[in-house]
């Protein structure tokens, strides 16, 4: 039945808003597809947010630049191949 799928789907998808700084910034390190140069590339996780939310991508981005020892990151449109 569709709803067992959703509900199982549902509850595996990260809850961005009650995960630790730690935790989110574990899962965003592993989403990073490229980092070389002055380039970094990464496969937004499912369920957060780019902009707008309490608990965004965008949000998260000066954490994650730390992590990654980059000056700063940016958001850009998604790039499909």
């Amino acid at each position: 039945p569709w709803k067992a799928r959703l509900r199982r789907l549902l509850s595996d998808m990260p809850h961005w808003e009650r995960m630790s700084p730690e935790d989110a910034m574990f899962l965003l390190k592993k989403s990073v597809v490229y980092n070389e140069g002055d380039i970094v590339c990464l496969s937004k996780p499912y369920g957060l947010a780019c902009q707008g939310a309490s608990h965004s991508l965008h949000r998260l981005l000066p954490d994650l630049a730390r992590a990654l020892h980059c000056d700063d990151l940016h958001l850009i449109h998604r790039l499909d191949a």
